[in-house]
């Protein structure tokens, strides 16, 4: 029978990886959409899964609004089930240009997407809706209940109650979401099995009272389970416990009671049968897994009738143990206080705030505007919840970073939850269990020394688009230095074009980089010169990663980013140095020392960028920031000839750098450009790439290679690039 599951699960995988590819020609400008779930209108940007009628296969559609007139139209047309003639351009969904970073085109090839379809023009007066089905209808509810909750329910409110009853969500306020998420409370912002059980018990309370036989409740849970398991967005948590819910409840109708251990198996391999591609799916691979340790573990718990806290606790623990593996490898890090936090959010959102918030709802659904005072103090108690979260979460060590598990690590992770759970059966008591615990925090333990044991460094050019990020990491942890950290160029935006989540580089690119390989502290953050493309990431790197110095080039003027950086780093009592030539250090065989600024005389920003030279990992390094040819004229002028071995190329390659004599002067052996695609400056330009070519000297780019990272041993190492 094993041989025979297993056989048939690969052919069943073989067919959906073979199946799972695109008709769609890249040429094609034209297409008839009907648009399904998905709909998000943040600031001026407008975002939706659709169906190409022709070939039935799913893109993701993009949207730039052009006023706020249209928005307001658009937030009240916009609904599943939608067909449209749309003209636009095709792209291919982002790769992964980072190590251990988030695969945008991976993640939406899983769910069957291969294209993204951008428009210039879009009039919803050329659309008009499908003849909908029954699932299409459901999602227009779900579409209309978030809207009328979004109208009616005070800002503080409304988020939260489209998380908890429709699995919504996209309006919580970016800085109270990661609150929860530092707290290791962030499962209890989505629709889960518990929140799925235990909405099916106040039914099931509900009819029994009202005199329905507990037969005929069970069938009509199993009739009412599928639809709001679409209501509250169809994750793979709720569709885990919708499946179990109406699983146990067809055998008790049909057949007999069936174990809870047998019914998630079966909704397991069921749902992996029918989309296998799931398994992939972070929140697939939490729910079950967590849900699978706690059925096993539930014996044990009854077994010895604690008091609820310390049940309550031993839950906290059990699920954090089964979900630690899993969260290290997607996220690098853990919370420290979820185990208190779990104690405290867990009966406060599972018996007062989702009962409370299903009240409020049927409640306002019947009685209108009569329902503003029991929603206020909802809303007082949100308020109060939010602050206690933001408070909890501010503190420095909320979280601890330990980076991507190896292989090995995941083993012993594994082995140790094993062994966790065999001596917890064996004995009762608070002294068995805490030997018991023995096994997997030993095993914690390793993982958090692994930096200061890990006997390679490295230099890693991190693609953070049209900016600079590099990431230099001496062994034995003996030094971590972050030189820029990337950035945006910001343009005023009305408010209503304003986005809840505008892109960081700093904070989407580098601090996740940083935490996978577990960096829990930056010793120097060298900031090369006030332009916002190599700086404007280091407010989130500062208020995400411990900093202990920051090293910035002296000058007589500082940019508004600069003075910000500055008093976030008062704030946060990091050391501040303004460094000119001459500074240098030691780390026993990696030699700093900076090259410039000479003085404070620089023509502009430019020409005053820090100019680092370094002896890593057996090689000679120049990182030049922005310089220009001014700069690089004074540079060899003071120094003379260099010969670095790498040359990471000043000013991503502008045509005012680069220039023929700073190349006979360095001598550069290899070129690095960081440098963004497509970028609207023309980077790298075709003078640069020129000289270069001149000099034979061969170029590795951040827009073609993706991360560049130079991993060494002593005085040997190897060149890495993400992409090819």
């Amino acid at each position: 029978m094993f041989i025979l599951c297993s056989v048939l699960f690969f052919i069943r995988g073989y067919v959906a990886s073979y199946d799972n590819v695109t008709d769609i020609i890249s040429e094609r400008t034209d297409f008839r959409l009907t648009f399904t779930h998905g709909w998000v209108i943040d600031g001026d940007r407008l975002s939706a899964q659709a169906i190409d009628q022709l070939t039935n296969e799913k893109l993701l559609f993009t949207y730039y609004v052009q006023s706020k007139e249209e928005k307001d139209s658009m937030e009240k047309i916009t609904s599943t089930g939608l067909i449209c003639n749309v003209n636009g351009k095709l792209e291919i969904p982002q790769e992964a240009t980072n190590f251990h970073s988030f695969d945008y085109q991976q993640y939406l090839q899983r769910k069957g997407i291969h294209w993204q379809i951008q428009t210039e023009r879009f009039d919803l007066r050329s659309c008009q809706m499908s003849n909908t089905n029954i699932v299409t209808q459901i999602w227009q509810w779900r579409e209309k209940g978030i809207q009328y909750v979004n109208k009616y329910f005070p800002s503080e409110t409304a988020p939260l109650t489209n998380a908890l009853v429709y699995g919504d969500r996209s309006q919580l306020d970016a800085s109270v979401e990661t609150a929860y998420q530092r707290l290791g409370v962030i499962h209890l912002l989505a629709i889960s099995g518990m929140h799925v059980s235990l909405l099916a018990g106040m039914l099931l309370f509900v009819g029994l009272r009202l005199g329905v036989t507990r037969q005929h409740m069970l069938i009509i849970l199993v009739v009412l389970l599928p639809i709001y398991g679409v209501i509250a967005g169809g994750t793979p948590s709720v569709i885990r416990a919708v499946a179990m819910l109406i699983f146990a409840a067809l055998f008790k109708i049909f057949l007999s009671a069936m174990r809870t251990q047998d019914v998630l198996c079966i909704v397991f391999v069921c749902y992996l049968f029918i989309t296998p591609f799931t398994l992939y799916d972070v929140g697939f691979q939490l729910s079950f897994a967590v849900t699978y340790v706690l059925l096993l573990s539930s014996y044990s718990l009854l077994k010895r009738r604690t008091s609820p806290i310390r049940s309550l606790f031993v839950i906290s623990f059990i699920c954090q143990l089964a979900a630690t593996p899993i969260l290290l490898y997607s996220f690098f890090e853990i919370s420290i206080f979820s185990l208190v936090a779990n104690i405290i959010f867990v009966p406060i959102f599972s018996f007062v705030l989702l009962p409370l918030c299903l009240f409020l709802l049927a409640y306002h659904l019947i009685v209108g505007t009569w329902a503003w005072i029991p929603i206020q103090w909802i809303n007082t108690l949100l308020e109060r919840m939010n602050e206690l979260s933001l408070t909890i979460a501010d503190f420095p060590q909320a979280v601890l970073t330990l980076g991507r598990p190896s292989l090995w690590l995941i083993l012993l992770y594994l082995f140790a939850i094993f062994l966790f759970f065999l001596k917890w059966e064996k004995g009762e008591g608070r002294k068995n269990f805490l030997l018991a615990s023995i096994a997997p925090f030993f095993v914690f333990f390793i993982h958090y020394l692994t930096p200061y044991f890990t006997f390679t460094g490295e230099v890693s050019f991190i693609d953070v688009g049209q900016g600079d990020s590099i990431f230099i990491r001496l062994p034995h942890n003996r030094g971590n230095y972050l030189i820029d950290t990337g950035g945006v160029l910001s343009f005023e935006k009305e408010e209503w074009q304003e986005r809840t989540g505008a892109f960081d580089p700093g904070e989407d690119i580098v601090v996740p980089f940083l935490k996978s390989k577990g960096i829990r502290k930056i010793d120097k953050l060298i900031l090369t010169h006030g332009d916002s493309d190599h700086m404007g990431g280091a407010p989130a790197v500062m208020s995400m990663v411990k900093v202990r110095e920051i090293l910035l080039p002296i000058t007589n003027e500082r940019s508004a980013l600069e003075t910000e950086i500055l008093k976030l780093a008062q704030t946060r009592h990091v050391n501040v140095q303004e460094i000119s030539a001459g500074v240098r250090w030691r780390m026993k065989d990696e030699k700093f020392q900076i090259l410039m600024p000479l003085d404070k005389t620089a023509n502009n920003k430019n020409d005053g960028s820090i100019v680092l030279y370094a002896v890593i990992g057996g090689l000679t390094w120049l990182f030049t920031g922005d310089l220009e040819e001014a700069g690089e004229e004074k540079l060899v002028s003071k120094y003379g000839r260099l010969s670095v071995d790498v040359l990471k190329v000043g000013h991503h390659g502008s045509k005012t750098s680069t220039t023929e004599k700073f190349l006979d002067g360095v001598k550069p052996k290899l070129a690095v450009i960081s440098v963004g695609r497509n970028n609207r400056f023309g980077h790298p330009t075709e003078e640069v790439l020129q000289r270069l070519s001149d000099h034979q000297i061969p170029i590795i780019r951040t827009d073609h290679h993706g991360g560049i990272s130079y991993v060494f041993f002593r005085g040997n190492g190897t060149f890495s690039t993400v992409l090819p």
